[in-house]
């Protein structure tokens, strides 16, 4: 039970002032069960009952082991409280670990903030997509691609193991597969703004993809370590040279729509955040 009894104005200002010191500290470096079981002992003195309850409950998702909150929780709780609380056995009969570290991810509170760092957030990624936009109409070799180049020529190696033709493909596969990694970590991390940028490299890398592919009956394009076309291999072999054209159009198609799926989940997450700071750009 919370501790009865009266507090003086001067007690209840201190305690507050804590609380507040508290708040400020999760928000900057993010979640730990130190602070939000300091945070529950305030809230206890403040007789705050159900910020008690929810502090305790974010420290037992933290560490489902942690005895000590689960004994505190016994105590304060109900049991049709206790009932609706995720247990350390609930955790272990879990059927999967990745919708757990799911979960512990994504339960976050987001809304919106409309500070000067997010109109800056907005512009640069207002100049970002007229940039690749304007690219994606000129069919020709643009910066990025250097980086491009180099990802796809490390793939030929890297899938060569799994056969000729999964090698041959490979190039594509590490150019496309690098930066939609990298999309997921930061999406992992939390840092939702930079993954939304990131997608504008992997629409870019279908372009450059599409163009190779188009390239593969008048194969005229200069070739990187063999004079094997990546292309006309693959279409050959798979006897869809007749439809390069088609093809290449789905693929430069596939760029341009991620790169609009890119500018509005760029504005987006300029201005809509986790608010709680452990979000981190």
């Amino acid at each position: 039970m919370l501790n009865e009894g009266r507090l003086s104005d001067e007690e209840r200002a201190r305690l507050l002032r804590i609380r507040d010191q508290l708040r400020e500290e999760i928000a900057l470096r993010g979640e730990s069960v130190l602070a939000r079981v300091q945070l529950a002992d305030i809230h206890t003195q403040l007789r705050e009952r159900e910020e008690t309850i929810e502090s305790l409950r974010i420290a037992l998702r933290l560490k489902p082991d942690a005895l000590a909150v689960i004994s505190r929780l016994k105590q304060i709780c109900t049991e049709e409280e206790l009932a609706n609380l995720e247990t350390p056995e609930e955790v272990k009969r879990s059927k999967s670990r990745l919708v757990n570290f799911l979960r512990g991810r994504f339960r976050e509170d987001f809304g919106f903030s409309f500070d000067p760092i997010s109109y800056l957030r907005a512009g640069a990624v207002v100049i970002v997509a007229i940039h690749f936009f304007w690219i994606s109409r000129k069919i020709g070799w643009h910066f990025l691609d250097n980086v491009n180049l180099v990802i796809h020529e490390i793939g030929h190696p890297v899938f060569g193991a799994f056969g000729e033709f999964i090698g041959m493909a490979g190039g594509t596969i590490m150019q496309l597969i690098v930066p939609l990694g990298l999309i997921l970590y930061f999406l992992f991390t939390k840092r939702l703004f930079s993954a939304s940028l990131l997608i504008f490299w992997l629409g870019e890398s279908f372009l450059n993809v599409s163009v190779y592919a188009a390239d593969a009956v008048k194969m005229k394009l200069l070739l990187v370590g063999g004079n094997i076309h990546d292309w006309h291999y693959m279409f050959s072999r798979l006897n869809v040279l007749h439809k390069t054209d088609q093809i290449a159009g789905a693929i430069r198609n596939t760029g341009i729509a991620l790169m609009v799926v890119a500018t509005i989940a760029g504005l987006f997450t300029s201005f809509y955040r986790i608010t709680n700071r452990s979000y981190k750009e």
